[in-house]
């Protein structure tokens, strides 16, 4: 098993937690396992969850290209709005699929548009975070 690198710390970690909930006692406190799961992490670092980034003023030159508005059908302007809202709020696709109309609210300074449906990351009975868009 160690002798393979298929398995990241990840998996041994995971492999502590569900230890810790069928074993008695508190096995993450273990001075052996503790030890174990550093030197795990010391030849198994985790890896970044992106490998390359990319410049988004590429995307906002095409974006710029797209104008006037009115002679844009209104697919082409959902979707010019959709890159927008991503780039600007860093939203994954799922939390923008959840905005609703009645949602959206125009103030003197912005835009805030509330999401209050569960997304990927929401904890139970937490409130979402709320970002003003301007």
């Amino acid at each position: 098993m160690l002798n393979t690198k298929k398995w990241s710390y990840g998996t041994f970690n995971s492999f502590r937690s569900a230890l810790s909930l069928i074993l008695p006692g508190e096995i993450g406190k273990d001075i052996y396992i503790r030890r174990f799961l550093k030197s795990i992490s010391k030849t198994r670092p985790s890896k970044p969850n992106y490998d390359v980034t990319w410049e988004p003023q590429i995307v906002l030159n095409h974006i710029e290209e797209k104008f006037p508005h009115d002679e844009l059908p209104l697919r082409e302007l959902g979707k010019k709005l959709t890159t927008l809202l991503t780039l600007i709020t860093g939203h994954r696709l799922q939390t923008l699929s959840l905005i609703k109309v009645e949602n959206i609210y125009f103030e003197p300074d912005g835009v805030q548009i509330l999401i209050i449906d569960n997304i990927k990351t929401s904890r139970p009975k937490s409130e979402h975070p709320c970002d003003p868009l301007l």
